[in-house]
């Protein structure tokens, strides 16, 4: 029996024994193997399976939403019974729900899942980080990080004839280098493991620490930033908090809300929701089994769509774009595979050199919101922070904290690079961006 076989079969078992005008089944399986490494040196090596079935059940007005791990007999007839329990005592909802009717959308032979043998063996993830650790010893300093393989299959089944189901798979490679006080950071995530940028990472992660030694204090204040891959993941990831959630939107909490076709950042940037980019990982339709579309939010700097699940494309009478969330969650639909679409014609290399004074940032880390309406946020540099003069990487910097409104540092931007990456469920290019504003040093460590 597949996967998808058993899946159905314990869906329709599921539903056989509920009570409710509709229902939905959601399976969610996911493999994960992880090989961690500490200084220079192996010391974990393990692999989970989990699946976790999640029952939302409807009658009239009223809803509920259980799960379970457990998918003995015993454990469906308890999921079941607490499913109908809650139903019965659940408080009114202010609208109906009424679950989309979407058809089958299965997917059984995905370019983005690695069926081959290398994928499933530590013995490859061990290789992979003995040789960065050997890298890390040969230049005095301490490797650190982890390779991961995870497997992920997404069922949907519900009384309206929708059935949806799709595996994919995913690798990812952390290195973070590190020497007295100064650090490291690359990173490659890919669908197969062969895809991995070994090389890169290693070269990357021990050049990023070397070039960190005895780093100089920078005077607080607005500076041009030059931002690598990861650094622009964890700016849009706050960014995408804050504004793209759909019901922020609706609700004026969000700094996109009532500017439909406004320019709200720089001519030069577009972002979309599109998960079938060859670089994205590979979901094809959303938590409610919708086929997902590429929604195109902000085109030429201008805010033009936001993503939609089956209530928010009734209450508001437009397209279902597929980008529910499991029931319930506080964001509503949420766009989870996002990708700069802007293309730049230039490299890291040539950005640097057109900069006369930038900071240069690997990625952020203990970022927070300020003020979502306004899109203001802080957070602290890390693992490789460098000023840049005339040209060229001058010198390394401590890291610094920011306090800026991120809207606005993505409203002047000189440049991008060709060359882009996925991290953390997004593609981003590098970024030169006009001014960022940095208010003091991060504490010493």
């Amino acid at each position: 029996m597949t996967t998808f076989e058993h899946c159905k079969e314990l869906a329709q078992l599921i539903a056989s024994k509920v009570d409710a005008e509709q229902y939905e089944v959601i399976i969610y399986r996911t493999t994960e193997a992880l090989t961690r490494f500490a200084n220079s040196s192996i010391h974990q090596n393990v692999q989970s399976h989990e699946i976790v079935v999640h029952l939302r059940l409807i009658k009239g007005l009223q809803s509920s939403v259980t799960n379970t791990t457990d998918i003995s007999a015993s454990g469906i007839d308890r999921l079941v019974k607490q499913s109908q329990e809650q139903l019965e005592n659940s408080t009114l909802s202010q609208e109906p729900i009424i679950l989309p009717a979407s058809g089958e959308t299965i997917i059984l032979d995905s370019p983005k899942t690695d069926r081959s043998e290398v994928f499933k063996e530590p013995e490859y993830r061990a290789q992979v980080v003995s040789r960065i650790c050997e890298e890390a010893k040969k230049n005095a300093t301490q490797a650190f990080g982890s390779f991961a393989t995870t497997k992920q299959e997404l069922f949907v089944m519900n009384s309206k004839n929708t059935l949806a189901y799709n595996e994919s798979t995913q690798a990812q490679l952390i290195s973070q280098m590190m020497q007295d006080t100064n650090s490291g950071f690359a990173q490659s995530t890919a669908s197969h493991i062969q895809m991995i940028e070994e090389d890169r990472v290693k070269r990357e992660s021990v050049d990023l620490c070397l070039r960190g030694k005895n780093p100089r204090e920078l005077e607080p204040g607005e500076y041009e930033v030059i931002l690598l891959p990861e650094a622009v993941e964890d700016m849009l990831s706050m960014v995408s908090h804050m504004g793209f959630y759909t019901v922020g939107i609706q609700e004026g909490r969000s700094f996109l809300s009532e500017k439909m076709n406004q320019l709200i950042f720089d001519p030069k940037f577009s972002i979309s929701d599109f998960s079938q980019h060859s670089l994205q990982s590979d979901l094809p339709f959303d938590f409610e089994g919708v086929p997902k579309q590429k929604v195109e939010l902000i085109k030429n700097g201008v805010f033009q769509a936001f993503v939609t699940d089956s209530l928010w494309a009734r209450k508001l009478n437009i397209p279902n774009t597929g980008h529910a969330l499991i029931a319930p969650n506080p964001f509503g639909p949420f766009p989870l595979h996002l990708v700069v679409e802007s293309t730049g014609e230039t490299s890291l290399a040539d950005i640097i050199k057109q900069a006369k004074k930038a900071v240069l940032i690997t990625r952020f880390w203990y970022a927070n919101p300020i003020h979502p309406k306004m899109g203001t946020c802080t957070g602290l540099t890390r693992d490789g922070t460098f000023l840049v003069e005339n040209g060229q990487i001058a010198y390394p910097i401590r890291n610094l904290r920011y306090t800026d409104n991120l809207v606005e540092v993505l409203n002047h931007i000189h440049a991008m690079t060709r060359e882009k990456r996925f991290y953390n469920g997004m593609v981003t290019p590098t970024m030169y961006c006009q001014s960022m504003r940095f208010v003091s040093q991060a504490p010493r460590s």
